[in-house]
């Protein structure tokens, strides 16, 4: 069992979904906000002084509102396909895969983390603004991963870093996503979470079952996902035979409370069984966060009143 919910309500963005969102997330921030490089930058990165911690805030909600409904919507949808006239495993496992990797993009925008695209437009902005102040670094096109947080004197900060080096999009993004929460686990202990032990463990344990072989290794999720999608293995598209058939395995996905899932035990092999497993984890893990952030926002237009009319136009699905 893992209960990572209590943490990561904790290490939620203290605004988060609670007013409406800004369109273009944040390399619109970026784009058009005014922030000051530090010129005693980590190593680790670049790092931005914010203007205004709150000023932030509903572009973190943009691209957290947008990944967290796809995340539901998805794993509605592959509930609804076990009913299809023409069922079909491929599609059901796939789109379980991708409800986790939109949950994924979910969770760790609401704790202040995030990896996004860096256009050219975008590199050539933030290089700018960092001559301008006569501050070394730039910040290179590609995959890149931020940070915000804030220092003893409540002034907002976000350090913006490379991607880990990965063999593709999704790939270089599960490695991101184990590394940032790792980062986060760490950093809910240092700042005496009480629930801290339990989360470090619980990220350990999910990062194994997603990557190959731990922290710092390949995406186990990413390469199952490509030989469904590109490679047709599996046994899961037409003609499927019965023998070794997944129909059984995907149609056990369903919304239900994440720590009803267990990663602490089972063979070393893996197999589709495991690949739905830590799919549909992930996706109840944006179910039963979104549904804490949508208690707490009440402003019209904002997270929760959506999250209500999303789930309000899927009431035939069971939703837990």
């Amino acid at each position: 069992m893992i209960d990572l919910i209590p943490s990561l309500q904790a290490g939620a963005l203290s605004l988060l979904g609670r007013e409406k969102s800004r369109e273009g997330g944040i390399q619109q921030y970026l784009l058009t906000a005014a922030y000051e490089p530090e010129a005693a930058a980590q190593e680790t990165g670049i790092v931005l002084k914010l203007s205004s911690l709150p000023q932030i805030i509903p572009y973190v909600n943009f691209d957290f509102e947008r990944f967290s409904f796809s995340s539901l919507q998805s794993l509605l949808n592959c509930i609804e396909l076990q009913e299809a006239p023409f069922p079909s495993t491929s599609w059901q496992l796939l789109t379980s895969y991708y409800s986790a990797f939109y949950s994924a993009h979910a969770i760790i925008r609401s704790q202040g983390f995030g990896s996004f695209f860096v256009n050219q437009r975008l590199s050539a902005h933030v290089n700018a603004v960092m001559d301008t102040y006569d501050v070394s670094g730039q910040l290179e096109t590609g995959t890149a991963m931020y940070k915000i947080f804030v220092d003893e004197f409540d002034n907002g900060f976000m350090m913006l870093r490379p991607s880990v080096s990965a063999s593709g999009v999704h790939d270089g993004f599960w490695r991101d996503f184990c590394q940032l929460l790792s980062e986060a686990s760490s950093d809910a202990k240092k700042s005496g979470d009480p629930d801290s032990d339990i989360y470090v463990k619980g990220i350990r344990l999910l990062s194994q079952k997603i990557l190959v072989g731990g922290l710092g290794t390949s995406s186990w999720l990413a390469k199952i996902r490509n030989e469904l999608n590109y490679q047709h293995k599996h046994n899961v598209w037409f003609p499927e035979t019965r023998r070794g058939s997944k129909k059984d395995v995907v149609d056990r996905i369903q919304v239900r409370s994440p720590t009803s899932f267990r990663f602490d035990r089972g063979s070393a092999s893996r197999s589709i069984e495991d690949f739905v497993s830590v799919t549909n984890f992930l996706s109840c893990l944006n179910k039963e966060f979104g549904d804490f952030i949508a208690s707490r926002s009440t402003v019209g237009g904002a997270f929760g009143q959506k999250w209500r009319r999303l789930l309000a136009t899927n009431s035939t699905v069971a939703l837990g």
